[in-house]
């Protein structure tokens, strides 16, 4: 699809002389994808962005930010974290999102949403797990921390079902909750999924 944002697009001061790697890519239970998202993604998160905008406004508020295609390259190339796209395994849609941030040394972060229509199917705690199994097998990253609006009760309780454990409170901000590896592993090993 030829635009105008797209040729603009095209003009970015993206350095190629940075070898690209291949996109990390991830099967979750029941064949989900979770992949992470590339400039060739742009224009389908930028329509996912505009027809979710209104159910995310108080959910995501950096959407905010994201209101031109120009806006979504400059995303999607961050070098700060990775966006994941959460994908429908029978018609490979874009159902939602998890982005995936270095925190510190041993720490990354995580967020994540998926429209309304896909809400309360499993997706988005799929997606946590997959992701969090797949950082937590990197031998630097000892944790996986997420961070919940106070009030985003149904999130809470997503996070600690997916093993997730409350942390703290930013007072009027948010509640983050943390998953580390040594917990994690040992409830591969109750389950026998090691």
């Amino acid at each position: 699809m030829y635009n105008k944002d797209m040729t603009e697009a095209a003009d970015l001061d993206f350095d190629e002389s940075v070898e690209r790697r291949q996109p990390l890519r991830f099967e979750g239970e029941n064949g989900l994808i979770v992949n992470e998202l590339q400039i060739d993604d742009a224009e389908e998160l930028f329509r996912f962005f505009n027809e979710n905008r209104d159910f995310f406004s108080g959910r995501m508020p950096q959407l905010k930010k994201i209101q031109t295609l120009h806006d979504v390259l400059l995303m999607v190339r961050n070098p700060k974290f990775s966006t994941f796209g959460i994908r429908l395994p029978e018609s490979d849609e874009l159902a939602g999102l998890v982005t995936v941030e270095q925190e510190a040394d041993d720490r990354v972060s995580i967020g994540y949403g998926v429209a309304e229509k896909y809400r309360r199917q499993g997706l988005t705690s799929n997606a946590v797990k997959t992701l969090s199994h797949a950082y937590l097998q990197i031998p630097a990253i000892n944790k996986v921390r997420a961070y919940v609006a106070l009030d985003n009760i149904p999130s809470r309780r997503l996070l600690e079902r997916c093993g997730f454990h409350y942390q703290g409170e930013r007072p009027h901000v948010n509640v983050f909750y943390d998953l580390d590896k040594e917990d994690y592993l040992a409830s591969l090993q109750t389950s026998g999924q090691e």
